[in-house]
């Protein structure tokens, strides 16, 4: 889901740029020789712009993947830990109530 609002914000960030030059460039006081130069230039720029916006939203996806990977391995370890603890004190309390010549004790 995350991955698909990616697609619709950035699809949506380059709709909305060339609708703005479009538009500007209708509504600007200029001859039409300047704007349609104007638009050549911002039409060769799209292509840039887009594998500009691609290569920055690859960094940022490759950050946040690193981030959440140490994470997950932080709450490993951290699961790791607890997981020993409590089996240590299992095994405590299990000798503790069995040991050998005793009976064994009723918690209430």
């Amino acid at each position: 889901m995350a991955n698909s609002n990616s697609h619709d914000f950035l699809g949506g960030l380059l709709a909305g740029a060339v609708l703005g030059t479009v538009l500007g460039l209708v509504v600007a006081p200029r001859s039409g020789r300047a704007n349609r130069q104007t638009l050549k230039k911002a039409a060769n720029a799209v292509p840039d712009l887009a594998a500009d916006l691609s290569t920055s939203a690859q960094l940022h996806s490759n950050r946040a993947a690193t981030v959440a990977q140490r994470r997950c391995a932080l709450l490993l370890s951290r699961l790791q830990i607890a997981a020993a603890a409590g089996q240590a004190a299992y095994r405590r309390e299990a000798s503790r109530s069995t040991s050998p010549g005793e009976p064994e004790r009723r918690r209430d």
